[in-house]
């Protein structure tokens, strides 16, 4: 399962767009207990998010479009096959996840 397939048109740095993928994708985890077995780590977020200083994105109507599309494309998975969307998601952010941060943990 490809994460992200969307092409970048502006000037985000590498850790913004690892921060505005990863947390979108905690964010979906959590919609309605959609992935019943994981938590998401409400410090550990907040620490990714003024790590990568996803603040600025707001006074830049590009950055702002481009979170939107990274939104767009893991919902799109969210919404093909939630299952597999958990999997990837726990194998990512979990406590042994490819990630470098751990934003999930096991209820």
């Amino acid at each position: 399962m490809t994460l992200l397939s969307v092409s970048p048109a502006v000037a985000l740095n590498d850790t913004q767009k690892d921060a505005i993928t990863v947390l979108t994708m905690a964010s979906l985890v959590s919609f309605n207990d959609s992935c019943p077995r994981y938590t998401v780590m409400k410090d550990a977020t907040d620490a990714e998010a003024n790590a990568a200083r996803l603040g600025e994105l707001f006074d830049d109507p590009e950055k702002l479009a481009f979170g939107r599309k990274i939104e767009t494309e893991l919902l799109r998975q969210y919404g093909e096959d939630l299952s597999r969307f958990c999997l990837a998601a726990w194998e990512r952010l979990g406590p042994n996840g490819t990630y470098r941060r751990q934003l999930l943990k096991a209820k």
